[in-house]
């Protein structure tokens, strides 16, 4: 037994250096990144009626019209600090630091090299899949809304010391900062959240008057790893939640287990991943896939997110490319980086633009269940007679059914059999007289 704890005594060094060099490694997070995106969607489901039939037909666009960048495009940034009006300023991230972050994010969105750290990345072939240069980049807006010029970082003192994932940062009626342009400029509010919040974006078709990223001062910006946060000190928080807002869903759903992210070249997951797993980590979905787990739309430890897939990478494209829902975005006259002061000054915000409504449908529908497994139920009420026409569309833009109903005036059901269709995501296309109705459907066995 001596012997056994002298060579323990004598290998404990070498155990604790190897253990401190490989802690990124080996190690789970003490607080596990929590990110709010999808919570954030269905909070804003509950608010705006619309907003499920407007990202749904944008789903439907992107199947059907896929659109590719023909250049490189600069997306102009607007980071709102947020901090409690008397507390110490010094230590709020100075317009030099947001900088190193939006280069930081650039880099990931224009990685030339295909960088492989992960057995998988030979063993699965994900190597393969992993996109070479997006050809998006960001920078700090050099115009603000006058067309002054701006460092592109707004300090903006607050009553608030901490914020809820409830879009109350997003106006200054509400005690935040409101929101610019959305059309001209990618808000980001940074902010003190609970523990429990860790940042979320809202992805494009959403309330225009809360669009933007939200994220906590914890994890904005690198960090050296003996800070509270590691091992999410990379930068690559905002690098995720940036891919949320160009509309690419997170690997996992907390609401529909082993959902398909829209992405045909990513495995299907059934959880975030936490920490770094090795090879041969599976989910527990239908024939229980390799995770994708170094892929910036997981949760790993910012060591080892380093790539966005291909089909990510159209997804993206398709959203910024002409006739895309942020198009205008990277077409606007403000998308010159800034390189003026590196201190930004305390701003006094402009009032927020009322939100526009969207005019109450004469028609009420339900497309369900969801997940379907054997028929597709659609339950119509119309204010006038007509013809509804109901398309489904697969995954790969075709049609996989069409059925066109005559309807009379109140309320009325309809059935299509999907028994025989392979699992996956289908867009679900209703016209009724004019007026064009969309929904995500998932057939799952």
């Amino acid at each position: 037994m001596k012997k056994v704890i002298y060579l323990f005594l004598f290998l404990l060094p070498s155990l604790v250096e190897a253990q401190t060099r490989g802690l990124d490694r080996l190690l789970l997070p003490t607080t596990p990144r929590r990110y709010h995106t999808q919570k954030n969607y269905q909070r804003l489901l509950t608010i705006d009626r619309d907003m499920a039939r407007r990202r749904a037909f944008l789903d439907m666009q992107l199947n059907l019209n896929p659109a590719s960048l023909t250049q490189d495009v600069t997306i102009p940034v607007v980071v709102h600090l947020l901090y409690k009006a008397g507390s110490d300023t010094r230590n709020l991230p100075s317009a030099s630091d947001i900088r190193q972050q939006l280069d930081i994010v650039s880099k990931d969105f224009r990685q030339t090299i295909r960088i492989q750290k992960h057995k998988a990345d030979t063993e699965e072939r994900f190597a393969e899949k992993n996109a070479l240069d997006t050809r998006i980049s960001f920078c700090l807006a050099s115009k603000d809304l006058s067309g002054a010029n701006t460092t592109g970082v707004l300090t903006v003192p607050t009553s608030i010391t901490t914020w809820l994932a409830d879009d109350k940062m997003k106006s200054a009626q509400t005690g935040g900062s409101t929101a610019w342009d959305i059309e001209k400029y990618l808000n980001i509010w940074v902010v003190n959240f609970p523990d429990s919040i860790s940042g979320y974006a809202q992805m494009p078709a959403g309330p225009a008057s809360t669009d933007g990223i939200v994220i906590d001062y914890r994890y904005f910006g690198k960090k050296p790893n003996n800070d509270k946060t590691f091992p999410y000190t990379e930068g690559k928080t905002l690098t995720h939640l940036v891919g949320s807002y160009l509309n690419l869903y997170e690997l996992w759903s907390e609401t529909t287990l082993c959902a398909d992210d829209g992405v045909d070249d990513t495995p299907i997951a059934n959880a975030p991943t936490l920490g770094n797993v090795d090879y041969r980590f599976v989910s527990t979905c239908n024939g229980n896939p390799v995770i994708m787990s170094m892929n910036f739309m997981d949760n790993t430890n910012d060591n080892m997110l380093y790539m966005f897939t291909n089909g990510q990478k159209r997804r993206m494209h398709a959203c910024l490319a002409e006739n895309g829902i942020r198009y205008k975005l990277v077409q606007s006259g403000a998308a010159q980086c800034s390189n003026g002061n590196p201190n930004a000054q305390i701003v006094q915000q402009n009032p927020p633009k009322p939100p526009t409504t969207t005019p109450q449908s004469p028609i009420s529908y339900r497309i369900y269940p969801n997940p379907a497994q054997v028929n597709i139920n659609l339950d119509l009420g119309v204010e006038k007679g007509g013809e509804a026409t109901l398309t489904i569309y697969n995954a790969q833009g075709g049609i996989q059914a069409s059925r066109t109903y005559k309807v009379t005036e109140g309320s009325q059901s309809f059935s299509i059999d999907c028994s025989s269709w392979v699992t996956g995501l289908y867009i679900a296309h209703l016209k009724v007289n004019d007026e064009v109705l969309t929904e995500r459907i998932l057939i799952q066995r």
